[in-house]
C-alpha cells in the first residue's frame, strides 16, 4: 500500500489543474477506476489493472477503448483533495 501511496503522490505532483489540458500523470487511473475500466473487468481495486507503467490505459493501447471513452487527452477531470478545499474556501 506504501508504494501505491508513493505513486499517487509523484502523480499529484505532475497533475495538471482540474480543468487544464490532460498530460498523461496517470493520477486518476491510480485513484479511480473509470467506469469503462470497470465494464472491461477492471473491477474497484486500485490502481486500475489496466494502467501501464508507461502512465498509458492498456485498453486504449490493445485498441480495446478509444481515449475518449477514457476521458484521456481533454481536460482533467480529477479533482484533488487539495483542490477540492482550495475551491470550497
Amino acid at each position: 500500500m506504501g508504494e501505491l501511496i508513493d505513486l499517487i503522490n509523484a502523480a499529484e505532483e505532475r497533475k495538471p489543474k482540474f480543468g487544464d489540458d490532460c498530460n498523461g500523470c496517470g493520477w486518476c487511473c491510480l485513484t479511480e477506476v473509470c467506469e469503462t475500466g470497470k465494464m472491461r473487468g477492471g473491477g474497484e481495486m486500485l490502481p486500475c489493472k489496466f494502467l501501464t507503467i508507461s502512465r498509458k490505459c492498456g485498453l486504449v493501447v490493445t485498441g480495446t477503448a478509444k481515449e475518449s471513452d477514457i476521458g484521456a487527452n481533454t481536460s482533467c477531470c480529477a479533482i484533488t483533495q487539495k483542490e477540492a478545499i482550495g475551491a470550497s474556501a
